[in-house]
């Protein structure tokens, strides 16, 4: 999520800033100290050499802790004269650390001058220094325990703040999943006047012209369809008559075939252009059956089985589905004999199947045939079984296929039976 990959951005932020902290404190520290340590030494060691050159006595070498401190008078032979028997410093002319019996310390020397102002040997000092390693190692194991701690803390009031910082952003996501393809329209959005502001009026400005876009398209459509239906009327009219007069010749009853499809495909596309899917139906009851038998006779061969079942439905609207079913399963089979209408009627629902023995769909074709303007057939709109679904779920019923290639398909339409209303 957003939240959490914004969270891990904040904590890793925080956390660089942290360890840049951390080692600049401890670097600091260390330098700091370790400068004050050779300051004290070089000091001690001054002082050693003043009261060696002006025989003071009775005053202490070393006035701080002596424990810290090494002092040796070497020879110039190397031989250490006091103490007796330790091993002799590093001589180093200015202040530099060395190890030795694994712990860490500071050495520097100066010339071993005697009162005569002869030079017996040199005066060497060394101050060890460990204690400020081990303050070291407990100073970065506070730093990086703080650290963690911090994280932690800041991990968590960082995903409460961005929570709430993002959910003007979750809303508006939500409310464009929502939106409907059909009317591309936002929610009023509520929240604060910041960046998802702009962005929700950026995607209202953007549904807006999608939506008089989409008018403008079925305005023309709708202005096509009307000029084509009127002749198409005519045309289908007069060649229903000729196929009726000339019943041995082929060619009429082919023609007004042709000129039903387009005068059906018309209707489909006035529907659809006018934004009637959108529409509340005057329903009324009405026998599915004689729906069905009506359609059927347009289509002579196709075998309707079944019984009187009442629905709450529009007569107009039911014709136009059951119309498109037949008129799809009459051309994927190729003739009418290869089509059945089966209706099965219960308390609860009436169901109309429209069954045919053409070559069925494979799995994709199933997936998208209700999606507009899918089609595999040649010519085809792929306007039909989308006005069907569509008017089928304003009667708050479904439209569903069973379908398997080489074995046929069956659109069943699903409606509630009237005495569901009572």
């Amino acid at each position: 999520m957003l939240r959490f990959r914004l969270s891990l951005l904040l904590i890793f932020s925080l956390l660089l800033s942290l360890i840049a902290f951390g080692f600049l404190a401890d670097s600091l520290y260390y330098r700091l100290q370790i400068k004050q340590s050779e300051q004290l030494l070089e000091r001690d060691l001054g002082r050693v050499q003043a009261m060696v050159e002006n025989s003071t006595l009775g005053t202490r070498f070393v006035e701080n802790d002596a424990a810290n401190f090494r002092l040796q008078f070497v020879s110039s032979a190397g031989q250490v004269i006091i103490p007796l028997g330790e091993e002799a410093l590093p001589l180093f002319t200015n202040v530099q650390q060395s190890r030795m019996d694994g712990q860490s310390y500071l050495i520097s020397s100066l010339p071993w001058r005697l009162p005569s102002g002869n030079v017996r040997g040199s005066i060497r000092l060394a101050l060890n220094i460990s204690d400020i390693s081990a303050t070291r190692r407990l100073l970065f194991s506070s730093l990086a325990t703080s650290a963690a701690v911090i994280v932690g803390l800041a991990l968590l009031l960082s995903l409460s703040i961005l929570r709430r910082a993002l959910n003007p952003l979750q809303l508006l996501a939500l409310q464009a999943e929502k939106i409907d393809p059909a009317q591309p329209k936002l929610t009023a959005y509520e929240g604060p006047n910041d960046e998802v502001a702009s962005l929700a009026k950026a995607l209202d400005r953007t549904l807006s012209a999608i939506r008089e876009r989409q008018q403008a398209e079925r305005d023309a459509l709708a202005e096509i369809a009307h000029e084509l239906a009127a002749p198409l009327s005519v045309v289908a009219g007069q060649l229903n008559t000729l196929a009726q007069e000339k019943e041995q010749d082929s060619r009429f009853q082919a023609a007004k075939e042709a000129a039903n499809e387009l005068l059906y495909t018309s209707q489909d596309l006035l529907t659809l252009a006018r934004g009637e899917l959108e529409f509340d139906l005057e329903l009324a009851a009405l026998d599915l059956w004689e729906i069905a038998k009506k359609v059927a006779h347009e289509y002579p061969g196709v075998a309707l089985e079944g019984e009187s079942a009442e629905v709450l439905a529009s007569q107009e609207r039911m014709t136009q589905v059951v119309r498109n079913l037949v008129r799809n399963a009459v051309q994927a089979c190729g003739q009418a004999s290869l089509v059945k209408l089966r209706l099965e009627p219960d308390e609860s629902n009436v169901k109309l199947h429209v069954i045919d023995e053409g070559p069925g769909m494979d799995e994709d074709m199933q997936e998208r045939i209700f999606e507009r303007y899918y089609s595999k057939k040649r010519g085809g709109t792929g306007v039909g079984l989308v006005v069907a679904k569509k008017l089928v779920e304003q009667h708050e019923g479904s439209l569903t296929l069973v379908s398997e290639p080489g074995k046929g398909s069956c659109f069943t339409i699903s409606l509630p039976s009237l005495e569901s209303y009572l």
